[in-house]
């Protein structure tokens, strides 16, 4: 089911603007199965105690996912609002997203570190 559900989130999600294409970059395909795994871990398709301290937010998959799903802790919107910044707008990045988001002073690095903060506790 869960593999399912990471699935079906590529059948509806949008692809971020002005970077490439899914197999010319690293952002574009982190932000792509981040989001899907996002979407399953939400729905409880993971075991949250495999979460673990360390990577980048750039590493996609679980890594990513897990950080998204974190960010509803923040806000318990914030899967659907990441995946409208992709839509909305014209030049994608991790950073954009995070300000269009939590506002101006938030930044994607502010917040992995605070979620590494999060994971070693």
């Amino acid at each position: 089911r869960g593999v399912l559900y990471h699935e079906l989130v590529h059948a509806y999600q949008f692809e971020p603007k002005g970077i490439g294409s899914y197999s010319t970059n690293k952002t574009f395909w982190a932000c792509i199965e981040g989001l899907a795994d996002a979407v399953r871990a939400q729905a409880g398709y993971f075991d949250m105690s495999t979460r673990k301290p360390g990577g980048n937010w750039m590493d996609g998959y679980r890594t990513t996912g897990f950080f998204i799903q974190w960010l509803t802790t923040k806000d318990p919107d914030a899967i659907r609002k990441f995946h409208e910044t992709v839509r909305d707008l014209d030049v994608w990045s991790f950073d954009k997203a995070i300000k269009r988001m939590f506002g101006e002073d938030a930044s994607i690095e502010g917040l992995w570190n605070e979620y590494q903060a999060f994971l070693s506790k």
